[in-house]
């Protein structure tokens, strides 16, 4: 069979910390524990997160930036 493992690590920014944790929450919320789709033509075996998002830092214009990574099983 042709499994591969990629890996995915997401940022998301936002204007406040508040709005960026909801936001990093709900792509944490939508991906993890994500088993047997097919997005795109591809299938997805198991979506896992590999932690909580964290507080990664504020960029240059004050926004914060919060990151996730996922661990990814896809089939052919």
């Amino acid at each position: 069979t042709d499994i591969s493992y990629p890996e995915l690590h997401v940022e998301c920014r936002s204007g406040t910390y508040t709005a960026c944790a909801a936001l990093a929450t709900a792509v944490d919320n939508a991906l993890h524990g994500q088993h047997d789709i097919t997005w795109s033509g591809h299938r997805y075996l198991t979506i896992k997160g590999r932690g909580d998002p964290i507080k990664l830092e504020t960029d240059s214009r004050n926004r914060t930036i919060f990151y996730q990574n996922f661990e990814i099983m896809k089939g052919a």
